[in-house]
């Protein structure tokens, strides 16, 4: 088509897109944290905890976890991303800081696929949002198996209480039979190529080049993406247990790490647009935590607005903050790459057959 033609020949479209995503990005954040005042709520809990002495002994790993937590998304990206083109840890670093922010004002944050792979400069774009995919599968598996496996437990100790064992147990079977086919379709994604072979017959071969990427990687390979998914799913849950305990919210370690498995679990299942999802955030937390003070602390006060403020806590330190620092990474991404003379379209692109 001639317009795209156009638009690949003009200097200027990757630095108008660029400048569009930044001021997108700064306006949803404005939006989100002064014109809703959801900053006004951190700022005052914070207000009420600067006269408590273990304020900074919280506040500083917080802080120190979210660099830690997005270089394991990094590590991560980068190994499978490597099938397709060599990136040092720096400029996967860039990518993946820039698909933070280009996250921001996307539904279900899939703007963070694509904010990723522009930083790409020779492998096929479409290739790599299927790894990229295929990367965001094993953070979503980790938190379908431990947010599954910790409503069982929450469903027994909050609800069911201690004489309801059967249907504890049939909870725990039920619980079990899907973490089971979880890990069995992600261990078994090399299949996809062939299932959609299956499907689609003729029309197969215009898109093998790009499904067949999957089958490429080994057990041993999507047993790391397990590993370092788990990593951060123990980083994060540990930011939102401290912010807790940073805002006075005394609750144990376990009970704690319980329910915040629980509350991610939910969130998942909830479609919202990153900004969005900050409200979302604070009622479902509150429903949450508001069951611990009253199983286990009835007659304690329970402080709503503390708990509100530990999940904004976690939500700006884990996405505002690396959002502001990917807007500027964006301006070292490529939009728009220029078509290589003699470049075979997709169509010609002789595919091995199976």
């Amino acid at each position: 088509m001639k317009w795209i033609a156009k638009i690949r020949n003009n200097k200027y479209s990757n630095t108008i897109i660029r400048i569009l995503i930044f001021i997108a990005t700064y306006y949803f954040l404005y939006t989100e944290l002064f014109a809703h005042k959801r900053l006004s709520v951190v700022l005052q809990a914070f207000e009420n905890s600067l006269d408590t002495h273990t304020f900074h002994v919280y506040l500083i790993p917080v802080l120190l976890l979210m660099p830690v937590n997005w270089a394991l998304e990094t590590l991560k990206w980068k190994s499978l991303i490597n099938k397709i083109e060599r990136l040092s840890f720096w400029h996967a670093t860039q990518a993946v800081y820039s698909g933070i922010s280009v996250s921001m004002f996307t539904p279900n944050r899939i703007g963070e696929w694509f904010g990723r792979i522009f930083i790409l400069e020779k492998a096929n774009h479409i290739r790599a949002v299927i790894i990229t995919i295929l990367s965001g599968m094993g953070q979503l598996f980790i938190t379908i198996v431990v947010g599954i496996l910790s409503m069982a437990v929450f469903l027994k100790i909050y609800y069911l209480g201690d004489h309801s064992g059967f249907l504890f147990s049939v909870i725990l079977f039920v619980a079990s039979i899907i973490v089971a086919s979880s890990i069995l379709i992600f261990f078994n994604i090399n299949l996809l190529p062939l299932i959609i072979h299956k499907l689609l017959k003729k029309s197969f071969r215009k898109i093998n080049y790009y499904v067949d990427i999957v089958s490429q990687f080994s057990y041993k390979e999507l047993n790391f993406v397990l590993l370092i998914s788990y990593l951060r799913f123990f980083v994060f849950s540990l930011q939102f247990y401290l912010s807790l305990r940073m805002f006075s919210v005394r609750i144990p370690f376990f009970h704690g790490m319980l329910l915040i498995g629980v509350f991610y679990f939910v969130m998942t299942a909830i479609p919202t647009i990153a900004l969005a999802e900050l409200g979302i955030r604070g009622t479902i937390s509150i429903f949450f935590f508001q069951l611990y003070f009253t199983h286990f602390q009835a007659g304690t006060e329970f402080l709503k607005m503390n708990v509100v403020a530990a999940s904004y806590m976690v939500w700006i330190v884990n996405l505002v903050i690396p959002a502001v620092i990917g807007s500027f990474f964006v301006f070292h991404l490529k939009f728009i790459r220029k078509e290589k003379p003699g470049a075979l379209p997709i169509d010609e692109i002789k595919v091995p057959k199976n």
